[in-house]
């Protein structure tokens, strides 16, 4: 059976350029500590084999089955051994190339079943896409790289250690949105995984304490509307993230949010009907999240240039507007109120995809339409999309993103 998992839905746009811009800066010295990286390795294995209580079908039968049926929702080949661990509510995988999870005896105690199964799936997400090994270079490259550097040319090791650093904490904090979309999905539940969050950043779970997902996607928004409100409030923030591990708790539920609007966990999750799908060749939602990026592009940019707002503003209240976080698209006297994407035939043998926004000034709709894709060759053409024009040659295929106001 062809896995329904794909990196391409998997892994978040962020976490893909940070892990290619690792590669180029990090790869030439991970390869020069490739022992160093098994010592520390080995080190982290046996401490967890000597100190920690490993997880099995006689030892704590019920995590691990949550286990082991995250590895088997995120279509895992193997299961990573499992270790609970003393300490306050935490989990983390280590390990270079044969990793191990580990969870704390607070997360035993104070999660909830769905919020265990986002946590493991969290740490398994890093398994599966390949974080691990990066994570261990990381901090390796951060400690031994630069005293090797600084030892081969005098003084380096300063230069080597401002250079690296920013490049791979950010690499780090952008694994976790990858990682985060893997809890969802093995728990199946954004507002659960959510709700862990939480618990992982603080939250008195104690005393019959609750807590309303959206408070924390609402946060988000606040916080973001902060950065963008100065230059000092952008260069505060960003000075407090250059060596930080992981991106603020908000903003993890924020795009955990904004996945599952963009359709993300119901590509995943939701069950294949064949025979509604040949019926149905209409764009689905895995369609249009491969579009998702360049409607909020172009959407921004036509915005920034029909209003004056910045581009990283516009870009944002795009992205809010369309996960369904903000009621209306309104800068000025522009109101967007409403999308369409359609794909047509642009001659005998190529289709084009164009975006139509509708935008209501002073009482009036007016359309404007954007090439969002460049003409495809007919025989590059989805099957499904062939067979659809095949039956109805002369027409478009549309699909309306948000509704039309006329």
């Amino acid at each position: 059976m062809k896995p329904r998992i794909t990196n391409n839905l998997l892994q978040h746009p962020d976490d893909r350029r940070a892990l290619e811009r690792v590669r180029v800066i990090a790869g030439p010295l991970a390869k020069v500590l490739t022992i160093p990286l098994d010592l520390h390795a080995k080190q982290e294995a046996f401490k967890l084999q000597g100190t920690a209580l490993r997880v099995g079908e006689q030892a704590l039968p019920r995590l691990w089955a949550i286990h082991n049926r995250a590895a088997r929702t995120l279509e895992l080949d193997q299961v990573p051994p499992l270790y609970a661990i003393a300490g306050p509510l935490n989990a983390y995988t280590t390990g270079y190339q044969h990793p191990l999870v580990a969870i704390s005896s607070e997360a035993l105690v104070e999660l909830a079943d769905d919020e265990a199964s986002f946590v493991l799936g969290h740490e398994l997400g890093h398994y599966r896409c390949g974080h691990c090994g990066f994570h261990t270079m990381a901090q390796m490259i951060a400690v031994q790289g630069t005293k090797l550097c600084g030892a081969v040319i005098p003084g380096l090791s300063t230069a080597a250690s401002l250079a690296l650093t920013p490049a791979l904490s950010a690499f780090g904090r952008r694994s976790e949105f990858t990682a985060d979309r893997a809890g969802a999905i093995a728990c199946g539940s954004i507002e659960s995984s959510i709700r862990a969050l939480a618990k992982l950043a603080g939250f008195p779970y104690r005393g019959g304490h609750t807590i309303d997902p959206l408070a924390l996607i609402q946060q988000g928004l606040d916080f973001e509307s902060s950065m963008d409100a100065s230059v000092l409030n952008t260069l505060s923030v960003t000075k407090s993230l250059l060596t930080a591990s992981h991106p603020f708790t908000c903003l993890r539920a924020l795009e955990l949010k904004r996945w599952e609007d963009a359709g993300g966990l119901e590509d995943i999750t939701a069950p294949v009907n064949p025979q509604l799908a040949a019926k149905q060749p209409l764009w689905n939602s895995k369609k249009l999240a491969e579009f998702a990026d360049p409607i909020h592009s172009t959407l921004a940019n036509w915005l920034h240039k029909k209003t004056g707002q910045s581009l990283k503003s516009a870009r944002r209240s795009v992205v809010s507007w369309l996960g369904g976080l903000s009621p209306q698209l309104r800068v000025g006297d522009l109101e967007v109120c409403g999308l369409e994407l359609t794909t047509e035939k642009a001659s005998a043998n190529q289709l084009s995809t164009k975006l139509n926004a509708y935008s209501n000034v002073d009482g009036k709709v007016i359309k404007t339409v954007f090439q969002i894709a460049a003409a495809m060759a007919w025989d590059e053409a989805p099957a499904e999309l062939r067979t659809w024009f095949t039956q109805q040659p002369s027409a478009a295929l549309r699909t309306t993103l948000l509704p039309i106001v006329r």
